[in-house]
């Protein structure tokens, strides 16, 4: 048998609990693109950043017609499914705590920073050691744009994506992913 198995992608959203509303108005717009590539969006399953990118993943979902655009998934840190953000389609409570966002980075095929505080840094840490690729919508701010353009450490020779818009964010996702 010869035929190449498929496998969506899996896009991990980072970002802060905490957001203003033109932050939010950015994740909304992530979580929309994510939905248009036909990946899935992984998360923290939680609120500000997490819940605003699976809300724009679920209203162009439906825009779309709702089949066959993928699914958004929270690796909650908790063992209670109900703190879930109620765009998640997919709700994994981990009981792991602040471990979970080791597994939102190594289920992710590449990870997308919006704004973004101690909580968001662990992950981009862990996406850095991992050497997965890190895109960071710098105008968000927080370690987004600390972030954007530089280089974690010196263990490796590439940067973090810096991306100025929304445009940049689907450009880097189109690169990483060879997607059109």
């Amino acid at each position: 048998m010869n035929e190449q198995h498929y496998r969506r992608k899996n896009i991990g959203i980072v970002g802060s609990s905490t957001i203003t509303e033109e932050v939010a108005a950015a994740a909304r717009e992530v979580g929309a693109l994510v939905c248009r590539k036909g990946a899935n969006l992984l998360c923290g399953g939680l609120g500000g950043v997490m819940q605003e990118a699976c809300r724009g993943f679920a209203d162009e979902r439906f825009r779309l017609g709702g089949k066959g655009y993928g699914v958004t998934v929270g690796l909650l840190p908790g063992v209670d499914g109900r703190d879930a953000n109620p765009f998640v389609d997919l709700v994994i409570p981990t009981g792991l705590g602040m471990m979970r966002n080791f597994l939102v980075v190594q289920a992710s095929d590449l990870l997308v920073s919006v704004a973004g505080g101690s909580g968001t840094l662990s992950e981009l840490a862990i996406a850095w050691q991992k050497g997965k690729t890190i895109i960071a919508l710098k105008p968000t701010g927080g370690w987004s744009m600390e972030l954007a353009g530089r280089r974690i450490d010196g263990k490796r020779p590439d940067t973090v994506v810096e991306a100025a818009s929304v445009e940049d964010v689907e450009k880097g996702i189109d690169t990483i992913l060879g997607t059109p």
